[in-house]
């Protein structure tokens, strides 16, 4: 069989696949733990921040002290009713949400935003900005357009800060359909815990001076699991992204998923989707071929392999028997499909 391939962390992957078939590298889903509700949330690692000097200080700390360089960032603001069902944004963003690592636990800031302020305090802003820092949230984008906009009128600030949707993320790695799924929904998938997204938290008043408990633990749930989800999330391969073609090397080992049927192979191969995502259909190791034997009573016999194009993928394991081989008959060439 030929075919190109896309990479795990350990795999590697040529450029363009033969019309023979396509393939790429797939994540294995999180081993499903026992459902559970969700855990008793214990606040002793979080803090409430008020004021920009001491803002400032705890920023710096943080990022001298965090065991990691990703953070997890989620925003709260004031809503109110309009009609029997919809909300709106009442104000500014009235609070922030920081989840990092440090001596193995999660610690929570949770910062007031002050609605007269023009702008962030000078080492927020700064962190948000410093590409060394990988922000990490579910519709992150979004959130950072709003703080931008609120704090500056700067509506392109999500541009400035290196983020990572989790959605898109879970996506890339074949673990969600939807990369707009909402924290709860990843929760479940991911970490199978059931998050409290009570409504009445939700659109609750975060500009209070005093936040009940209920709003810090929810407000801290929010930056806690992404982290966690974040950890397993991390170590599957992204299947949306493609190796150079130096890296597809005699020997390397990988899975063959070839994508759903397109009127154009080839093409989309080149423009590939996740989405295109069919199944983990067989596993093998790269060789160095200028031709392929087929099996007998395989047409064609024989095949060229143009090494400029693509690579040669010897199957070692056939995980769906049924998948076809394109190109490929029994009998002849006018026998019927062969499959793997």
């Amino acid at each position: 069989m030929i075919a190109a391939v896309r990479c795990a962390p350990s795999a590697a992957a040529a450029t363009e696949p033969s019309a023979e078939n396509q393939s790429t590298t797939t994540a294995a889903r999180p081993a499903p733990a026992e459902a559970t509700a969700e855990p008793a949330f214990d606040l002793q690692w979080t803090e409430v921040l008020t004021g920009a000097p001491l803002i400032n200080n705890k920023i710096d700390a943080m990022r001298e002290e965090s065991d990691s360089s990703v953070y997890a960032i989620d925003f709260e603001w004031d809503t109110i009713r309009i009609g029997r069902q919809g909300r709106k944004k009442d104000g500014k963003v009235r609070m922030m949400q920081i989840g990092f690592w440090k001596d193995g636990t999660i610690r929570v800031f949770l910062i007031r935003l002050e609605n007269h302020w023009k702008r962030l305090p000078d080492r927020l802003l700064a962190f948000l900005r410093n590409t060394d820092y990988t922000m990490i949230g579910v519709n992150v984008k979004n959130d950072l357009t709003l703080v931008g906009t609120d704090f500056g009128g700067d509506k392109d600030f999500a541009s400035s800060v290196n983020f990572i949707n989790l959605g898109m993320y879970a996506r890339q790695r074949d673990i969600v359909q939807n990369a707009t799924i909402g924290l709860r929904d990843l929760t479940k998938v991911v970490l199978d815990e059931d998050m409290d997204k009570d409504e009445d938290i939700r659109c609750s008043k975060w500009s209070a001076r005093d936040l009940a408990i209920r709003q810090k633990i929810y407000a801290a749930l929010d930056v806690v699991k992404p982290l966690e989800i974040y950890k397993i999330l991390v170590l599957l391969p992204d299947l949306s992204q493609r190796l150079h073609p130096d890296s597809a090397v005699d020997g390397v080992i990988v899975d063959i998923v070839p994508p759903h049927a397109r009127n154009n192979i080839l093409k989309a191969a080149t423009n590939f989707r996740v989405g295109d995502l069919a199944t983990r259909a067989a596993v093998g190791r790269i060789i160095t071929a200028r031709s392929l034997t087929n099996p007998s009573g395989i047409w064609p016999e024989r095949l060229g392999i143009n090494r400029t194009k693509c690579c040669t993928v010897e199957v070692t394991e056939v995980l769906a028997p049924s998948l076809c081989v394109l190109g490929h008959k029994v009998g002849g060439k006018n026998g019927n499909q062969a499959c793997l």
